[in-house]
């Protein structure tokens, strides 16, 4: 049984850690400091969170039919991973069950808009 990543999630963990060294703001410690939720955080996630999802990369490893890519679960770990690592528990969190009916394509769409608690669509 092979244990190491594939060639290919070792490339989508470069691309990643490409993405957040170019996407986030050098000020990005100072921003993250009052922690998940904080104003200045929520006012980032509303540009970052469809930069994410324009790549594709919120729900990957979700069917294709859903608005995923059919990855890998690995995949999500490996996202999870990076945006611990550099992000902090900032951006993901769980979507309210109210949701539970609406069409679940929005989760992935660069229209939602999500906070730690929270999950909504713009206008």
């Amino acid at each position: 049984m092979e244990f190491d990543w594939t060639e290919e999630d070792r490339a989508f963990r470069r691309e990643l850690q490409g993405f957040l060294a170019e996407t986030l703001p050098p000020e990005w410690s100072e921003m993250a400091a009052d922690g998940p939720g904080s104003d200045v955080q929520a006012a980032f996630a509303k540009s970052f969170c469809p930069k994410l999802a324009e790549r594709g990369w919120l729900v990957q490893n979700w069917p294709a039919e859903y608005g995923g890519k059919d990855a890998s679960a690995w995949r999500h770990i490996i996202l999870g991973e990076e945006m611990w690592r550099i992000v902090g528990p900032t951006q993901f969190t769980f979507m309210y069950w109210e949701l539970r009916g609406s069409p679940i394509f929005h989760i992935s769409s660069p229209r939602m808009a999500w906070r730690q608690g929270e999950a909504s669509l713009p206008p």
